[in-house]
């Protein structure tokens, strides 16, 4: 009995839609459509469609935007949640917005689709927009130690000290040297 009364909802909605002018009361409908399906009716991929169509009229609403990922996430669809990770990338202007869709694309290819080598590459691009993000070298250090790539992590290791104050310094000087001393030949340093 509920579930006719969401599906009614989404026909009045569609019907709304039809009616409807102006792309912000249209992309309005279409998100709401969206919800109803996914939240009530179990809908994922026409909400899915739905929500791309909102971004069609309004390719800055952050709240479908969010809610793609988090759905993608939910269904465990990787592939998808990459490609939508890319057109956002693709369409962020600001820096700090590249910051987070490249460190949000590079944790799916880690985390989700083991694929390290692609996350290293755009955790490097991360460092190039934002020198001090702590997240994308932590990131790194745990691919490289995990891979024992040792060389990696001391050229890392190398490239922050050139980025930060005296007293940390001091800290990246002594994971240097235990890393020479532990993991790496006399011709490595």
């Amino acid at each position: 009995e509920a579930e006719g009364r969401w599906e009614q909802m989404v026909q009045v909605l569609r019907a709304e839609v039809r009616i409807a002018r102006g792309d912000t009361k249209k992309a309005n409908l279409y998100a709401r459509m969206a919800d109803v399906l996914f939240e009530h009716l179990e809908r994922t991929k026409e909400a899915l469609n739905l929500y791309n169509r909102v971004l069609q009229f309004d390719e800055d609403n952050t709240e479908v935007i969010e809610r793609m990922e988090s759905l993608y996430e939910r269904m465990e669809m990787w592939d998808q949640l990459v490609v939508h990770l890319q057109k956002q990338l693709r369409r962020s202007r600001k820096p700090e917005d590249k910051v987070l869709y490249n460190k949000k694309l590079a944790r799916a290819y880690k985390d989700n689709l083991n694929m390290e080598d692609k996350a290293v590459g755009i955790y490097h691009k991360v460092l190039e927009l934002a020198p001090d993000d702590t997240d994308a070298v932590t990131q790194l250090e745990e691919i490289y130690i995990k891979n024992k790539a040792w060389q990696k992590l001391a050229d890392l290791l190398k490239l922050l000290l050139t980025r930060v104050d005296e007293s940390a310094q001091q800290d990246i000087n002594l994971r240097l040297t235990a890393l020479y001393y532990r993991y790496m030949d006399e011709g490595d340093r």
